[in-house]
Protein backbone atom coordinates (compact mmCIF):
# COMPACT_ATOMS: atom_id res chain seq x y z
CA UNK A 1 0.00 0.00 0.00
CA UNK A 2 1.29 3.49 -0.39
CA UNK A 3 1.55 5.77 2.01
CA UNK A 4 4.29 8.58 0.62
CA UNK A 5 4.26 9.51 -2.53
CA UNK A 6 6.75 12.26 -3.89
CA UNK A 7 5.90 14.29 -6.82
CA UNK A 8 8.59 15.72 -9.18
CA UNK A 9 7.79 18.72 -11.59
CA UNK A 10 9.87 21.72 -12.88
CA UNK A 11 10.55 23.89 -15.85
CA UNK A 12 7.60 25.37 -16.77
CA UNK A 13 3.82 25.34 -16.13
CA UNK A 14 3.09 22.42 -18.44
CA UNK A 15 5.25 20.31 -15.74
CA UNK A 16 4.13 21.79 -12.40
CA UNK A 17 0.48 22.41 -12.79
CA UNK A 18 -0.47 18.74 -13.52
CA UNK A 19 2.07 18.02 -10.80
CA UNK A 20 -0.06 20.75 -8.26
CA UNK A 21 -3.25 19.24 -9.66
CA UNK A 22 -2.53 15.47 -9.09
CA UNK A 23 -1.80 15.85 -5.05
CA UNK A 24 -4.51 18.36 -5.16
CA UNK A 25 -6.69 15.00 -5.98
CA UNK A 26 -4.65 12.83 -3.65
CA UNK A 27 -5.18 14.66 -0.77
CA UNK A 28 -9.08 15.27 -0.97
CA UNK A 29 -9.12 11.39 -1.83
CA UNK A 30 -6.61 9.41 -0.01
CA UNK A 31 -5.63 12.43 3.15
CA UNK A 32 -3.68 9.14 4.57
CA UNK A 33 -1.10 9.52 1.80
CA UNK A 34 2.06 11.57 2.63
CA UNK A 35 2.62 14.12 -0.43
CA UNK A 36 6.34 15.26 -0.60
CA UNK A 37 7.18 17.92 -3.93
CA UNK A 38 10.69 18.54 -5.74
CA UNK A 39 11.46 20.98 -7.63
CA UNK A 40 14.44 23.20 -9.09
CA UNK A 41 15.18 27.03 -8.37
CA UNK A 42 13.71 29.09 -10.63
CA UNK A 43 11.66 31.77 -9.25
CA UNK A 44 8.91 30.98 -11.59
CA UNK A 45 8.68 27.17 -10.49
CA UNK A 46 8.54 28.59 -6.44
CA UNK A 47 5.65 31.23 -7.51
CA UNK A 48 3.47 28.43 -8.85
CA UNK A 49 4.14 26.35 -5.41
CA UNK A 50 3.58 28.91 -3.36
CA UNK A 51 0.51 30.17 -5.14
CA UNK A 52 -0.94 26.88 -4.01
CA UNK A 53 0.10 26.82 -0.92
CA UNK A 54 2.97 24.46 -1.50
CA UNK A 55 6.87 24.35 0.22
CA UNK A 56 8.82 21.71 -2.38
CA UNK A 57 11.75 20.75 -1.90
CA UNK A 58 14.28 22.55 -4.31
CA UNK A 59 17.49 21.00 -5.91
CA UNK A 60 20.14 23.82 -7.51
CA UNK A 61 19.63 23.15 -11.01
CA UNK A 62 18.53 26.27 -13.56
CA UNK A 63 18.05 23.88 -16.61
CA UNK A 64 19.08 21.12 -18.85
CA UNK A 65 22.28 21.03 -20.03
CA UNK A 66 21.28 19.24 -23.61
CA UNK A 67 20.30 22.15 -26.01
CA UNK A 68 21.92 25.11 -23.51
CA UNK A 69 24.02 27.87 -24.94
CA UNK A 70 27.64 26.67 -25.55
CA UNK A 71 28.52 28.64 -22.65
CA UNK A 72 26.23 27.36 -20.25
CA UNK A 73 26.58 23.27 -21.10
CA UNK A 74 29.60 22.58 -18.29
CA UNK A 75 27.93 24.55 -15.63
CA UNK A 76 24.77 22.58 -16.03
CA UNK A 77 26.43 18.93 -16.65
CA UNK A 78 28.10 20.30 -13.15
CA UNK A 79 24.32 21.33 -11.75
CA UNK A 80 23.16 17.61 -12.71
CA UNK A 81 25.96 15.41 -10.20
CA UNK A 82 25.05 18.22 -7.15
CA UNK A 83 21.35 17.25 -8.65
CA UNK A 84 21.53 13.94 -8.66
CA UNK A 85 23.03 14.01 -4.99
CA UNK A 86 20.44 16.63 -3.82
CA UNK A 87 17.20 14.35 -4.83
CA UNK A 88 19.19 11.46 -3.09
CA UNK A 89 19.15 13.45 0.09
CA UNK A 90 15.21 14.36 -0.77
CA UNK A 91 14.40 10.64 -1.13
CA UNK A 92 16.19 10.11 2.55
CA UNK A 93 14.29 12.58 3.94
CA UNK A 94 10.76 11.88 2.47
CA UNK A 95 11.03 8.18 2.19
CA UNK A 96 8.63 7.65 -0.73
CA UNK A 97 6.92 4.54 -1.56
CA UNK A 98 6.41 5.67 -5.31
CA UNK A 99 7.15 8.63 -7.39
CA UNK A 100 5.85 10.47 -10.42
CA UNK A 101 8.48 12.19 -12.39
CA UNK A 102 5.69 14.93 -13.91
CA UNK A 103 8.73 16.67 -16.72
CA UNK A 104 10.98 19.25 -16.61
CA UNK A 105 14.65 19.06 -17.00
CA UNK A 106 14.89 18.22 -12.93
CA UNK A 107 13.21 14.76 -13.43
CA UNK A 108 16.48 12.55 -14.80
CA UNK A 109 18.71 12.58 -11.38
CA UNK A 110 14.98 11.93 -9.52
CA UNK A 111 14.72 9.03 -12.15
CA UNK A 112 18.06 7.80 -11.31
CA UNK A 113 17.88 8.13 -7.48
CA UNK A 114 14.67 5.71 -7.55
CA UNK A 115 15.81 3.37 -9.53
CA UNK A 116 18.87 2.78 -7.55
CA UNK A 117 16.81 2.54 -4.27
CA UNK A 118 14.55 0.58 -5.93
CA UNK A 119 11.58 2.52 -5.21
CA UNK A 120 8.53 1.97 -7.44
CA UNK A 121 8.56 5.06 -10.49
CA UNK A 122 6.12 6.02 -12.98
CA UNK A 123 6.24 9.29 -15.52
CA UNK A 124 3.43 11.37 -16.39
CA UNK A 125 4.55 12.48 -20.28
CA UNK A 126 2.18 15.48 -20.79
CA UNK A 127 2.77 15.76 -24.45
CA UNK A 128 2.12 14.23 -27.70
CA UNK A 129 5.63 13.37 -28.33
CA UNK A 130 7.76 12.16 -25.17
CA UNK A 131 10.76 14.29 -24.36
CA UNK A 132 14.42 12.41 -23.19
CA UNK A 133 13.59 11.47 -20.02
CA UNK A 134 10.13 9.68 -20.81
CA UNK A 135 12.05 8.08 -23.53
CA UNK A 136 14.83 6.70 -21.37
CA UNK A 137 12.82 6.26 -18.63
CA UNK A 138 10.48 3.44 -20.74
CA UNK A 139 13.80 1.75 -21.78
CA UNK A 140 14.46 0.98 -17.92
CA UNK A 141 11.36 -0.42 -17.58
CA UNK A 142 9.25 2.63 -15.70
CA UNK A 143 5.80 3.05 -17.07
CA UNK A 144 4.72 6.06 -19.12
CA UNK A 145 1.14 7.25 -18.53
CA UNK A 146 0.29 9.68 -20.93
CA UNK A 147 -1.52 13.35 -21.62
CA UNK A 148 -2.91 12.07 -24.98
CA UNK A 149 -3.85 9.26 -26.97
CA UNK A 150 -0.76 9.66 -28.72
CA UNK A 151 2.42 9.67 -27.26
CA UNK A 152 5.78 9.60 -30.23
CA UNK A 153 7.75 7.90 -30.65
CA UNK A 154 6.30 4.99 -28.16
CA UNK A 155 3.71 2.29 -30.45
CA UNK A 156 0.48 1.59 -29.09
CA UNK A 157 0.56 -0.28 -25.90
CA UNK A 158 4.45 1.02 -24.66
CA UNK A 159 2.10 4.07 -22.55
CA UNK A 160 -0.61 4.68 -20.56
CA UNK A 161 -3.30 7.71 -22.04
CA UNK A 162 -5.11 9.09 -19.02
CA UNK A 163 -5.20 12.81 -19.88
CA UNK A 164 -3.22 16.11 -17.79
CA UNK A 165 -4.45 16.49 -14.60
CA UNK A 166 -5.69 20.02 -14.38
CA UNK A 167 -7.20 22.49 -11.82
CA UNK A 168 -10.48 21.33 -10.72
CA UNK A 169 -12.84 24.47 -10.75
CA UNK A 170 -16.37 25.54 -12.38
CA UNK A 171 -17.25 27.77 -15.19
CA UNK A 172 -19.00 31.24 -13.13
CA UNK A 173 -21.41 33.89 -15.24
CA UNK A 174 -19.80 36.06 -17.78
CA UNK A 175 -20.64 38.79 -15.50
CA UNK A 176 -18.93 37.66 -12.39
CA UNK A 177 -15.97 36.44 -14.19
CA UNK A 178 -15.49 40.07 -15.98
CA UNK A 179 -15.59 41.57 -12.13
CA UNK A 180 -13.39 39.24 -10.97
CA UNK A 181 -10.45 39.95 -13.14
CA UNK A 182 -10.98 43.25 -11.74
CA UNK A 183 -13.18 44.69 -14.75
CA UNK A 184 -15.20 47.22 -14.23
CA UNK A 185 -18.68 47.45 -16.16
CA UNK A 186 -20.75 44.90 -18.17
CA UNK A 187 -19.12 42.40 -19.97
CA UNK A 188 -19.18 42.94 -23.58
CA UNK A 189 -21.93 41.18 -25.70
CA UNK A 190 -19.23 40.85 -28.42
CA UNK A 191 -16.50 38.15 -28.86
CA UNK A 192 -13.72 38.26 -26.23
CA UNK A 193 -10.79 36.45 -26.72
CA UNK A 194 -8.46 34.93 -24.17
CA UNK A 195 -5.04 35.43 -25.21
CA UNK A 196 -2.50 33.28 -23.36
CA UNK A 197 1.07 32.56 -23.94
CA UNK A 198 2.14 30.13 -21.66
CA UNK A 199 3.63 30.42 -18.02
CA UNK A 200 7.12 32.06 -19.72
CA UNK A 201 5.12 34.39 -21.44
CA UNK A 202 5.30 35.21 -25.23
CA UNK A 203 5.97 38.88 -26.12
CA UNK A 204 6.13 38.41 -29.79
CA UNK A 205 2.62 36.58 -30.15
CA UNK A 206 1.05 39.65 -27.90
CA UNK A 207 2.26 41.80 -30.13
CA UNK A 208 1.20 39.85 -33.41
CA UNK A 209 -2.43 39.46 -32.09
CA UNK A 210 -2.35 43.36 -30.56
CA UNK A 211 -1.38 44.75 -33.75
CA UNK A 212 -4.78 42.62 -34.80
CA UNK A 213 -6.45 43.83 -32.58
CA UNK A 214 -6.45 47.43 -33.81
CA UNK A 215 -8.12 46.43 -37.36
CA UNK A 216 -11.41 48.42 -37.76
CA UNK A 217 -12.81 44.17 -38.54
CA UNK A 218 -12.20 43.57 -34.77
CA UNK A 219 -13.14 47.03 -33.43
CA UNK A 220 -15.89 45.48 -31.59
CA UNK A 221 -14.29 42.22 -29.87
CA UNK A 222 -12.04 42.57 -26.94
CA UNK A 223 -8.99 40.87 -26.20
CA UNK A 224 -7.98 39.94 -23.26
CA UNK A 225 -3.57 39.07 -22.90
CA UNK A 226 -2.87 37.18 -19.64
CA UNK A 227 0.46 38.10 -18.16
CA UNK A 228 1.09 41.25 -20.28
CA UNK A 229 1.69 43.21 -17.93
CA UNK A 230 2.47 43.65 -14.06
CA UNK A 231 -0.80 45.41 -13.40
CA UNK A 232 -4.13 45.73 -15.62
CA UNK A 233 -3.75 48.27 -18.17
CA UNK A 234 -6.76 48.89 -20.65
CA UNK A 235 -5.76 49.73 -24.24
CA UNK A 236 -8.83 50.36 -26.74
CA UNK A 237 -10.59 46.58 -26.67
CA UNK A 238 -6.72 45.35 -25.56
CA UNK A 239 -7.20 44.84 -21.60
CA UNK A 240 -3.44 43.76 -20.86
CA UNK A 241 -3.92 41.66 -17.45
CA UNK A 242 -0.98 40.30 -15.08
CA UNK A 243 0.11 36.86 -14.65
CA UNK A 244 -2.39 34.65 -12.53
CA UNK A 245 -2.79 31.61 -11.69
CA UNK A 246 -6.71 31.49 -11.05
CA UNK A 247 -7.68 31.04 -14.51
CA UNK A 248 -10.94 29.93 -14.33
CA UNK A 249 -12.18 33.63 -14.49
CA UNK A 250 -10.90 34.21 -17.88
CA UNK A 251 -11.85 30.35 -19.29
CA UNK A 252 -15.65 31.36 -17.98
CA UNK A 253 -15.79 35.47 -19.42
CA UNK A 254 -13.72 34.06 -23.22
CA UNK A 255 -15.55 33.20 -26.25
CA UNK A 256 -12.32 32.40 -28.36
CA UNK A 257 -8.54 31.50 -27.02
CA UNK A 258 -5.68 32.25 -28.83
CA UNK A 259 -2.95 30.08 -27.20
CA UNK A 260 0.62 28.27 -27.29
CA UNK A 261 0.20 24.31 -27.61
CA UNK A 262 1.09 23.63 -24.25
CA UNK A 263 -0.23 20.40 -23.01
CA UNK A 264 -2.15 21.18 -19.87
CA UNK A 265 -3.44 24.63 -20.80
CA UNK A 266 -4.73 22.91 -23.88
CA UNK A 267 -6.86 20.56 -21.53
CA UNK A 268 -7.95 22.95 -19.95
CA UNK A 269 -9.34 25.09 -22.64
CA UNK A 270 -11.16 21.71 -24.37
CA UNK A 271 -12.83 21.15 -21.09
CA UNK A 272 -13.63 24.77 -20.89
CA UNK A 273 -15.41 24.11 -24.38
CA UNK A 274 -13.44 27.23 -25.75
CA UNK A 275 -12.67 26.92 -29.66
CA UNK A 276 -9.01 27.80 -29.70
CA UNK A 277 -6.38 29.27 -32.23
CA UNK A 278 -3.58 27.21 -31.28
CA UNK A 279 0.32 29.08 -32.09
CA UNK A 280 2.56 25.97 -31.52
CA UNK A 281 6.29 27.58 -30.05
CA UNK A 282 8.84 27.11 -32.72
CA UNK A 283 11.83 26.31 -29.74
CA UNK A 284 9.61 23.91 -28.33
CA UNK A 285 11.62 20.64 -27.69
CA UNK A 286 11.93 17.93 -30.50
CA UNK A 287 8.18 20.35 -31.95
CA UNK A 288 6.26 18.48 -28.79
CA UNK A 289 3.81 22.10 -29.09
CA UNK A 290 3.11 21.06 -32.86
CA UNK A 291 1.90 17.49 -32.05
CA UNK A 292 0.15 18.60 -28.89
CA UNK A 293 -1.92 21.02 -31.73
CA UNK A 294 -2.48 18.49 -33.88
CA UNK A 295 -3.93 16.39 -31.07
CA UNK A 296 -5.83 18.83 -29.96
CA UNK A 297 -7.08 20.28 -33.37
CA UNK A 298 -8.13 17.04 -34.12
CA UNK A 299 -10.63 16.25 -31.84
CA UNK A 300 -11.99 19.82 -30.73
CA UNK A 301 -12.89 23.12 -32.25
CA UNK A 302 -9.49 24.60 -33.03
CA UNK A 303 -6.82 25.48 -35.89
CA UNK A 304 -3.50 26.30 -36.19
CA UNK A 305 -1.36 28.99 -37.03
CA UNK A 306 2.35 29.11 -37.88
CA UNK A 307 3.57 32.32 -36.51
CA UNK A 308 6.98 31.85 -38.69
CA UNK A 309 5.39 31.90 -41.91
CA UNK A 310 1.79 32.96 -40.99
CA UNK A 311 0.61 36.30 -42.24
CA UNK A 312 -1.46 38.61 -40.30
CA UNK A 313 -4.16 38.18 -42.78
CA UNK A 314 -4.20 34.59 -42.18
CA UNK A 315 -4.12 34.96 -38.75
CA UNK A 316 -7.57 37.53 -39.04
CA UNK A 317 -9.07 34.67 -41.19
CA UNK A 318 -8.73 32.19 -39.08
CA UNK A 319 -10.00 33.99 -35.44
CA UNK A 320 -13.19 34.39 -37.87
CA UNK A 321 -13.82 31.27 -38.36
CA UNK A 322 -13.27 30.45 -35.23
CA UNK A 323 -15.71 32.90 -34.30
CA UNK A 324 -18.08 31.43 -36.97
CA UNK A 325 -17.54 27.36 -35.59
CA UNK A 326 -18.36 29.01 -32.36
CA UNK A 327 -22.07 30.19 -33.42
CA UNK A 328 -22.66 26.98 -35.15
CA UNK A 329 -21.33 24.95 -31.96
CA UNK A 330 -22.86 26.96 -28.71
CA UNK A 331 -20.12 26.06 -25.90
CA UNK A 332 -21.27 23.14 -24.73
CA UNK A 333 -20.34 24.03 -21.29
CA UNK A 334 -19.33 20.84 -19.93
CA UNK A 335 -18.48 20.07 -16.40
CA UNK A 336 -14.99 20.78 -15.64
CA UNK A 337 -14.39 19.30 -12.17
CA UNK A 338 -16.12 16.05 -12.97
CA UNK A 339 -13.56 15.83 -16.02
CA UNK A 340 -10.57 16.99 -14.08
CA UNK A 341 -11.39 14.31 -11.16
CA UNK A 342 -11.27 11.35 -13.83
CA UNK A 343 -8.16 11.91 -15.07
CA UNK A 344 -6.07 12.17 -12.04
CA UNK A 345 -8.24 9.23 -10.59
CA UNK A 346 -7.24 7.42 -13.96
CA UNK A 347 -3.33 8.05 -13.16
CA UNK A 348 -3.71 7.07 -9.55
CA UNK A 349 -5.36 4.06 -10.72
CA UNK A 350 -2.15 3.37 -12.71
CA UNK A 351 0.41 4.29 -9.93
CA UNK A 352 -0.76 1.89 -7.51
CA UNK A 353 -1.12 -0.94 -9.78
CA UNK A 354 0.91 -4.02 -9.33
CA UNK A 355 3.21 -4.66 -11.70
CA UNK A 356 1.76 -7.33 -13.91
CA UNK A 357 -1.83 -5.37 -13.65
CA UNK A 358 -0.03 -2.34 -14.62
CA UNK A 359 1.35 -4.36 -17.97
CA UNK A 360 -2.60 -5.48 -18.24
CA UNK A 361 -3.60 -1.66 -18.34
CA UNK A 362 -1.20 -1.17 -21.40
Amino acid sequence: MIRRILLVAGGTGGHVWPAIAFGDWVKRHHPEVHLGYLTGMRSLELEMYRSAGLDPHIISLEGSPLGAPRGQRLRRWRQQFQGLSQSAECFREERPDACVLFGGYLCFPSLLVAKMRGISALVHEQNAWAGKTARLASRMGVPVASGWDRCAPFAEGRFTPVGVPVRSFHLVSRQEAWQRLGLEGEAPSAPIVAVMAGSLASHPLFLQVQNLAREDAFASWTFLFLGASSCLDRQGNRILLPRRWDVEFLYSVADLAVLRAGASTLTEVRLAGLPALVVPWRHATGDHQRANALQFCRDNVGQIWDETTGTEEELATQLKRLEASRQEHPRSGRDMYNAAERISSDLWRVLIAPLGERRGLL
